[in-house]
């Protein structure tokens, strides 16, 4: 078989000369992309040179810091909502209850000056 003959065998099947050696699929980029990551190639690159360094573990253990201030954080949010919230709540009963008491006081005012 000539190498014309083998060419032309190759491309009737789909195959280019280019394709030969190249592993078909999905790159490592790619697959980042496709499981999440979001930024350019270059990007992609250059976060690939921190995964091992002592600045990405620094990093890791900052970021581990923050978030457990920011959940401590949110904690103690929570509580003083729920104090507020509680605040809020005994003052309009409070409010309420003068208003009763106050409806009542006119109430048997007037009453009294009918009476008269």
């Amino acid at each position: 078989m000539t190498e014309q003959e083998m060419k032309d065998l190759l491309q009737a099947g789909g195959i280019e000369l280019a394709d030969l050696g190249r592993v078909v699929g999905l790159n490592a980029y790619e697959l980042a992309v496709q499981q999440g990551f979001e930024g350019t190639l270059e990007e992609w690159l250059e976060s690939l040179k921190y995964v091992s360094s002592e600045e990405y573990k620094e990093l890791v253990v900052q970021v581990e810091a923050a978030a457990e201030t920011i959940k401590e954080a949110l904690k103690s949010a929570d509580v003083k909502v729920q104090e507020l919230t509680d605040l809020i709540t005994s003052g309009l009963k409070n409010i309420n209850a003068a208003e009763a008491e106050a409806l009542e006081t006119v109430s048997r005012h007037r009453s009294q000056q009918q009476q008269r």
